[in-house]
């Protein structure tokens, strides 16, 4: 039984234009893929890592499943006639990375044993997708998506919210269509910006911050639009309250035993997490 972590991909587009090539950032991001299919491996380096993302089986035009691989060195002990022989042998240990195209999500294994930590993974990926896509003047990112119930469970319980900071990717194209959608839209036609952040803050008589105000924003980040924090009180204790603490997982028993049916029905479950009007 293996856990798979949940991230949306994010792309976003410099606002030049390239008389060469008028593709959308969609058919770019598609590429990638294209070309890893054809090609079966691509090989990167972060911070002196040799890393390889092997392409490993197509479920559908939709889903692909990978492979994150890290060249590792290790020492080998082998027993000679009258001594042991310590020799350097490679080994590479590595990771499933389950795509959805479409829906632009990716399910990432924990694995220990390959990557320490799951946040080391999605920086690996956020740089091979980066460069396939620089020459398009793309950038991507992963957004951790997290479940915005178990969020206002918690928050439920302050008995003051201090302050909140909501920090936004720019859209995407997956879609929306809740007021913060608009907003965070709207802000960004006007300033193309990578970044953008709310802050607010009373530390005195406590914000008025609950569902009815501000769930749209909460729904809108917990998909994997950026990241919120809120510090708050409970019971004279400072709380802290953030998305990237509960990011959704699913166990898989066995990844190579997952039909399309199975794994479309997973990352629907995932995709329409926090779109229920009762969430």
């Amino acid at each position: 039984m293996s856990t798979y972590y949940a991230y949306r991909v994010f792309l976003n587009k410099a606002p030049q234009i390239n008389l060469f090539d008028n593709r959308s950032k969609e058919e770019h991001y598609l590429n990638i893929f294209t070309q890893l299919e054809e090609n079966h491996r691509a090989q990167f380096t972060d911070y002196g890592a040799e890393l390889f993302i092997y392409f490993h089986k197509r479920i559908n035009d939709k889903i692909i499943i990978c492979h994150l691989a890290k060249k590792q060195e290790y020492e080998k002990p082998l027993a000679e006639a009258d001594h042991i022989e310590r020799t350097t042998d490679i080994k590479y240990p590595f990771v499933h990375l389950v795509f959805h195209i479409k829906r632009q999500i990716v399910l990432i294994e924990k694995n220990t044993t390959a990557f320490q930590q799951i946040e080391t993974v999605q920086n690996k990926v956020e740089k091979y997708l980066n460069i396939g896509l620089a020459q398009a003047s793309i950038t991507a990112s992963l957004g951790e998506i997290s479940d915005n119930r178990e969020f206002w469970s918690k928050v439920s319980k302050f008995d003051m919210v201090e302050d909140i900071e909501f920090d936004y990717k720019p859209p995407n194209f997956f879609g929306g269509a809740n007021e913060a959608d608009r907003i965070v839209k709207e802000v960004h036609e006007e300033t193309n910006f990578r970044k953008f952040k709310i802050f607010l803050e009373n530390k005195f008589e406590g914000l008025k911050f609950n569902k009815e105000n501000f769930g749209d924003h909460i729904k809108r980040l917990a998909s994997g639009a950026g990241n919120f924090i809120v510090h708050g009180v409970i019971d004279g204790i400072k709380q802290v309250a953030k998305n990237i603490t509960t990011i959704v997982s699913k166990p898989i028993n066995d990844i190579e035993m997952e039909n399309e049916e199975s794994l479309e029905t997973t990352f629907e479950e995932i995709d329409k997490l926090n779109e229920d009007e009762n969430s």
